[in-house]
This record gives C-alpha cells, structure tokens and sequence, in this order.
C-alpha cells in the first residue's frame, strides 16, 4: 500500500515517509522521529494523516540527547 502511493505520484509522494519501519512476529508500524524543537514537515504531515486514515499504524517519536 505504501509503495503503490509512491507510485501514483512519485514527484508529490515519496517525501515525508516515516524514517523508520519496525515489526515483530505480530505487528508493524511506521515511526517519525523528530529531535526536540524540530517540527513535523507538511509532506509528514500528509502521509501521517493517509496512514491513519488507512489504518496503517504509525507513531512520532521525539529524540533527547543523551
């Protein structure tokens, strides 16, 4: 599903993929990280909102130095 919105509009669609996938035996979700003042980009924001909306599980996740 993610590769075929890819496809329809490459040009439009392949920025703001989430940075990471992760899976395990039972499930799979895509995660955004963002440092702590760095805001999420208009292209993220438009592929978070076609996973929720498509049921694709996927979350942001904020990064702390250490």
């Amino acid at each position: 599903m993610i590769v075929y919105r890819i496809a329809q509009n490459p040009n439009q669609n392949r920025a703001g993929v989430a940075d990471f996938v992760v899976w395990n035996e039972d499930e799979i979700k895509f995660v955004e990280t963002k440092r702590v003042r760095e805001a999420v980009r208009e292209s993220q924001k438009a592929w978070i909102a076609w996973m929720h909306e498509n049921g694709v599980p996927n979350e942001i996740v904020q990064l702390k130095a250490v």
